[in-house]
């Protein structure tokens, strides 16, 4: 329906010029140095994502034991 739409005007404006930025990228670099790039921003990603689920472990534990506490 209409939140398709809307997350369809939303999302093709950002993701059509970061594919043309990593097309023209690709260009640029040699075979190993994309790789390289890409391995390095996937795996900031993914450090994100484990500093992010150890914020809500932290956080689950955290209220956990105010929970038993009481």
């Amino acid at each position: 329906g209409s939140t398709f739409w809307a997350l369809l005007v939303v999302t093709v404006p950002v993701v059509l010029p970061c594919t043309l930025l990593g097309v023209n990228l690709y260009k640029s670099l040699s075979d190993i140095n994309f790789r390289r790039v890409t391995f390095m921003l996937l795996g900031t990603s993914g450090l994100g994502l484990l500093i992010k689920a150890a914020g809500a472990i932290t956080l689950l534990t955290t209220v956990t034991a105010t929970a038993a506490a009481r």
